[in-house]
């Protein structure tokens, strides 16, 4: 977590990025982000500077989260506000974390969570993959390629299930979504809303996946940064 700067005590934003990627993702909205308080930004496991040998795309990332919430706080005061924001993997990693914490997030800090291309299920995403790179037919091959996968690791990917996960969440969440997604589907947005009542929900137009923001960056500045700003006043 190479960090220079000490943040100030007052509201931050964790970055969690996507499948493949790094924090680098989110480099086009920290200015505006930082512009609402802290911003902090991790690699997750087997990404970027970070080690590991794998990922479980979400599951046990979410002990990367807690590294991260424990560094803040040893330089913050522990009632500083957090709020997550995470991208496709990253959105998953972050529903999958409070969905753990449940009650206990707000002892975390935790006050809020912002999300955007997250998938339902990684079962769904393995089955889109699947059929879009392979030709093979989404059943049987794309739970058999997640089954494989699990036990490849010694973990079970078949619970992977962020929209299990928010079920146990009551807390402020905004949920972002292109319509244009053909990465992580349209529907997969709808599977977590259904588990989550209190979510604010935005449908992009014509956004593809993780571009919510180069597609319309005005409305989503505002958008965020008016979920944060109630978030730090909660």
């Amino acid at each position: 977590l190479p960090a220079d700067a000490t943040p100030e005590d007052n509201g931050t934003t964790l970055f969690l990025h996507g499948y493949g990627d790094n924090k680098a993702q989110g480099l086009a909205i920290f200015p505006f982000l930082h512009r609402h308080g802290n911003v902090l930004a991790i690699d997750l496991r087997a990404h970027g500077t970070s080690g590991g040998a794998y990922t479980t795309a979400g599951k046990l990332e979410v002990r990367d989260v807690e590294a991260a919430l424990s560094w803040l706080h040893a330089r913050l005061s522990p009632a500083a506000p957090v709020v997550l924001l995470g991208w496709s993997m990253g959105g998953a990693t972050a529903i999958n974390a409070v969905g753990q914490w449940g009650e206990q997030a707000p002892t975390l800090g935790v006050v809020g969570v912002v999300t955007d291309g997250a998938f339902s299920r990684l079962t769904r995403i393995v089955e889109t993959s699947i059929g879009a790179f392979t030709g093979l037919p989404k059943w049987p091959f794309g739970p058999l390629a997640t089954t494989f996968a699990g036990w490849a690791i010694g973990q079970d990917l078949d619970g992977n299930a962020p929209a299990d996960a928010v079920a146990a969440y009551d807390g402020k969440l905004l949920l972002i979504h292109g319509t244009a997604d053909t990465t992580v589907t349209p529907e997969q947005l709808d599977a977590i809303a259904a588990s989550a009542p209190q979510a604010q929900v935005w449908r992009v137009p014509g956004a593809r996946h993780v571009e919510s923001y180069s597609t319309a960056p005005q409305e989503y500045e505002a958008r965020v940064a008016a979920f944060l700003e109630a978030a730090w006043a909660a």
